[in-house]
């Protein structure tokens, strides 16, 4: 086999996908990261949009660095034996024979044959590399990493044995170090293809998508259709705002390979960033149909059917996640979203729960808790789950403004009021935290704050009725009637435009009271 020919077998393309997007319940639109978690409104529990990209991987074995078309092939002598020795002849028949099985994905045959090719010839760097491969297949990675070390220090001039002990490293979160991996195949072989498609992708994932965008054009000035760069530039392309250039890159690469699942995935999250919400759907339905058990289409079919409404749609698309990765957390925790809009509070608390036995310290599960605790009136648990949560994220100004509220209806007003102090740290244009934080003062007795809160959130947001109803009841207290009077009437006059019938009678109760 050429090494052409094994290059393109060892690509078997994982391309990226982008970034997660918010998602809209029926209540509020709210956006959770996969990495650092922004801030939530009210009581409702964000919707999840996973996106962890991944890269076009040399993901099975079949490792020869030299071409091989027979047993007396020329080879070098660390890689491949070449004396006419009946054990060396024994060893790349073995050898060969690994790599067939591996083509058909027979991996316990490879291994054998792998086996018998290094019992016969110890020094065969080619056959730990293949070795290797097959075992990363098979889920040793300990002893696939033994394999490609050993298949490094027989033959340090081996390339494809730096790929894919980068792809190894790359697979045990080892990003850094499999970078170096890839430079180092790429020193060795800087026509190295899938070396640099997954460099590329890695600069990426460091955030580099500059240095990413160079590496694959340089591959596509060479492989103008080589897929997997088509594709992780169109991730790249994305994430630089490039919708344009991304869907470009997408559709040529649809065009070249109209079976590859990926491609189709990462254009339907294309259409869905851009809410073209059904051209997205047809694509996570095409890259399901092109590769079962899909559990990323399925995810984010899931966001999209729930940006439609469609929640039924989208809670069987995530109960499919669960059957194939059950320990999927951001699948689980988006489940568990959907059960709370449906009202089904405890199958919510079971999917949070299992998320925090996944990630113990998921501060937005515990605020999610703690939301369905408040609900069911156990404040005091509700507090305990708030203060977790801000324990493993400190700068949630959502679970800082929902434990004030804790503390507000457990009477504990001097906290209350210093929990709403630190979410307005966090987000000073955060009007109701204002708004709450004037009523907690005011359970102090501090008049003059409370003034200058409601003050403040009707200046951020001016149609606030609430806020002029509570700031006109404390103007006539502090005996200022005609302040009062325009405020109450501001009042009552929003609260109609608004269709808040029960705001404007406790109005005019109030001022019948008077």
């Amino acid at each position: 086999m050429g090494e052409n020919s094994v290059y393109q077998f060892l690509s078997e393309f994982i391309c990226p996908m982008f970034e997660p997007f918010s998602a809209m319940s029926n209540q509020n639109t709210v956006q959770r990261k996969i990495l650092g978690y922004v801030t939530f409104l009210s009581f409702v529990t964000p919707l999840v949009g996973l996106a962890t990209p991944s890269f076009a991987e040399s993901a099975t074995s079949s490792t020869t660095s030299v071409a091989e078309t027979s047993t007396n092939a020329a080879v070098t002598p660390s890689s491949t034996p070449t004396a006419p020795n009946p054990d060396m002849v024994a060893a790349q028949s073995f050898f060969q024979q690994a790599e067939k099985d591996a083509q058909k994905k027979e991996f316990v045959a490879a291994l054998t044959n792998y086996n018998q090719a290094i019992q016969r010839y110890p020094q065969y760097s080619s056959a730990y590399v293949g070795r290797g491969a097959v075992r990363m297949q098979m889920g040793d990675r300990a002893a696939a990493m033994q394999d490609l070390n050993q298949a490094i220090d027989l033959d340090p001039g081996n390339a494809l044995a730096y790929a894919q002990r980068a792809n190894l490293r790359y697979q045990m979160g080892e990003s850094t170090e499999a970078l170096e991996d890839w430079n180092e195949a790429l020193k060795r072989n800087p026509n190295f293809v899938m070396a640099q498609v997954n460099a590329g992708y890695a600069h990426a994932q460091s955030g580099d998508l500059q240095k990413a965008l160079a590496e694959l054009d340089t591959v596509l000035q060479a492989q103008p259709n080589n897929v997997a760069a088509l594709v992780n530039r169109g991730y790249v392309r994305s994430q630089l705002g490039d919708r344009d250039g991304a869907l470009s890159d997408l559709n040529r690469a649809i065009q070249l390979q109209g079976n590859f699942a990926e491609a189709y995935l990462n254009r339907g999250m294309v259409y869905h960033k851009a809410g073209q919400l059904d051209q997205a759907v047809q694509d996570f339905t095409t890259a399901i149909q092109h590769k079962a058990n899909y559990t990323a289409a399925f995810y984010n079919r899931a966001l999209s059917y729930t940006l439609q409404k469609k929640y039924d749609l989208a809670a069987a698309d995530l109960t499919k996640v669960v059957e194939v990765e059950p320990d999927h957390a951001d699948a689980l925790f988006q489940r568990g979203s959907l059960y709370l809009m449906a009202g089904n509070q405890s199958a919510a608390i079971r999917d949070f729960e299992q998320v925090l036995k996944l990630r113990p310290d998921d501060a937005a599960a515990y605020k999610a808790i703690a939301d369905i605790r408040m609900q069911l009136g156990d404040t005091q648990g509700a507090l305990a789950d708030y203060s977790r949560a801000l324990q493993h994220n400190s700068t949630l100004a959502d679970a800082y403004t929902s434990r004030a509220q804790a503390h507000q209806k457990l009477g504990n007003a001097a906290e209350a009021v210093n929990d709403y102090t630190q979410a307005i740290a966090l987000n000073t244009s955060d009007a109701n935290a204002f708004f709450q934080r004037g009523k907690a003062r005011q359970m102090t007795g501090d008049s003059m704050g409370a003034m200058a809160d409601y003050t403040e959130s009707l200046r951020l947001n001016p149609k606030q009725a609430d806020a002029y109803f509570e700031r006109g009841k404390l103007m006539a207290q502090m005996g200022q009637a005609g302040a009062a009077r325009s405020d109450l009437k501001q009042a009552a006059d929003l609260y109609l435009q608004t269709n808040q019938p029960e705001g404007y009678r406790q109005v005019i109760a109030w001022l019948q009271r008077r």
